[in-house]
């Protein structure tokens, strides 16, 4: 008897351990981003707004020019300093 106690231990526990295994496996499917190819409009894009993707080069252009008028505050500067 106690053997048959203990096969059904085992049993549940490949049983759980299968269970969360698949579980794990969809999630990673599911949670990992995919590639270039899977829809995203380029490497670099920050943010699609309106059906329009905004790249970095399109902010770090803005933040030049807004740098240029003068009317950046000086903790903006960190973020401008030596990006091409």
């Amino acid at each position: 008897m106690a053997g048959l106690f203990e096969n059904k231990q085992v049993l549940t526990r490949i049983f759980i351990g299968i269970f969360v295994g698949l579980i794990a496996v969809s999630m990673l499917l599911y949670l990992v981003p995919q590639g270039p190819g899977a829809g995203a409009a380029s490497t670099d894009t920050v943010a699609t707004v309106g059906g329009q993707s905004i790249s970095l080069q399109d902010i770090q252009q803005q933040l030049t020019q807004i740098s240029q008028r003068n009317r950046s505050p000086s903790r903006w500067n960190r973020f401008t300093r030596g990006r091409s």
